[in-house]
This record gives C-alpha cells, structure tokens and sequence, in this order.
C-alpha cells in the first residue's frame, strides 16, 4: 500500500486565521489516485519544526508533501527545513533562479518597485528538482520522497498537477448509506472489517450514515461492498 503525509506550514494554520484547504484539497487528489493518507500534520513557521516533521514522515511514508513557506521573506523556512531533515546542503539552483528571475522580471515591468530577494529564493536542497509555478514566483521542489509545494491555494494546485502522475497506488474504496442509529451498525461495522480485511470507516450525516471501505486492490473492496450492499441495514 502506497502512502502519504501531508504536512502543512504555517503560524495562521495554528491560529485559525486561515482554513486549511490545501490539506482537505490534497487528501482528496491523493485518495483518488490511490494512495492512503496516513496522516496530515500541521507545524508552525519554524525550521526545527519543519525538520522534524519531514525527517519522520519521510522515514514512515512512501510520499511526503509539504506546503506553504516557500518565499523570501524571514518566515519563508520551509526549505531550509526540508534541507536539514534530509541532511543536504541549501545551494543555488540555477534552474530555480532562471525560474524565478524571469517571473520578477515580468513583475517588475508592471511595478518598478517591486521587491524581491532573489538569491534567496534561488537555494535549494542539493539535488532537488524546481517544479514550474505558472501562478506565482517561488516554483516548488522535488527531493528524494518528498515534495514541497508553495502556500497559496491556486499555486499549490497548480504546482501540484505538474507533479500529480507520480503519485500512484492501489487503495480503492466504495461507500454505501446506512439509515440506522450509529451504534446499531457495530456488529455490521466489526463483521465487515473481520470477515474481508479492509478498512470500515461511518461517517454520521444527519440521519445518513456514510459507511466507507477501502483496501489494496480491488477484490477485497469488491467483495466487501457486495456483501455489504445486501444488508437490511444499507441502502446504495
């Protein structure tokens, strides 16, 4: 089973000033594209916090994505912490700086005062691959299993579907509803998990329960979700 973490920086994530939908939104892209998300973290804009989540995610997980603090300013350190987790230097990539000089340079046409710390900008973790940003200036990075994408929702998805098809894996699920009170469905819910293995999740909407199976491969969500579906309890 492939998975993944998502890890999230940002001091307005932790103080509730911003919603967290790059989360929600990469949870999503990722499901459907087969690999289990184990996990979704958020960190503040600090390198020692950053390097500790990256250095454990990507030691538990197949695939790690970071977003937000990529930039020039002070408490753009995200980098800085994925150099330090994976144990390689900050360098200059010239890739990224070309990247980024010509997307100032376009910006500094329309506003001359415009500002911003180049060489900065241009140092990546030794090794790592620029990923174009066509929504902004900072494009993301890809190194070893991780990739770091920028903050700003329509450039994190942007960035992120440069990069999309290499995230692959087989967990399939299928979901069906249930009308009965929550703690009725127990015995169905521990017979499903038993009797096929997979993973049962019942998610109460009201007096709709959504009751979600997923596992690798698609025989066993299959035969699970067959079985299901003919219980009095459910309905399709």
């Amino acid at each position: 089973m492939t998975s993944a973490g998502i890890l999230t920086v940002g001091d307005e994530l932790l103080a509730g000033e911003v919603e967290n939908s790059n989360a929600t939104w990469l949870a999503d892209r990722l499901t459907d594209s087969g690999v289990a998300v184990a996990e979704i973290r958020v960190v503040p804009d600090e390198q020692a916090s950053i390097e500790t989540a990256v250095a454990e995610f990507a030691t538990r997980f197949d695939h790690v994505v970071v977003t937000g603090g990529l930039g020039s300013t002070p408490d753009d350190v995200t980098l800085e912490g994925v150099a330090a987790a994976l144990e390689r230097p900050l360098e200059e990539n010239t890739v990224a700086r070309a990247d980024v000089a010509e997307t100032v340079r376009e910006i500094e046409a329309k506003y001359p005062e415009f500002e911003f710390d180049l060489e900065r900008a241009a140092r990546f973790p030794a090794g790592g691959r620029p990923i174009p940003n066509d929504e902004g200036i900072m494009p993301g990075c890809a190194v070893e299993n991780v990739v770091v994408l920028p903050g700003i929702p329509s450039e994190m998805k942007a960035v992120f579907e440069r990069v999309e098809g290499e995230f692959s894996g087989d967990v399939t699920s299928r979901t069906v509803v249930a009308y009965a009170p929550e703690s009725n469905l127990n015995p169905l819910l521990v017979e499903l998990r038993e009797r096929f293995d997979v993973r049962v999740g019942c998610y109460p909407e009201g007096e709709r329960k959504r009751i979600k199976v997923s596992a690798p491969g698609r025989d066993r969500v299959a035969w699970a979700y067959e079985w299901l579906r003919t219980r009095p309890e459910v309905r399709e």
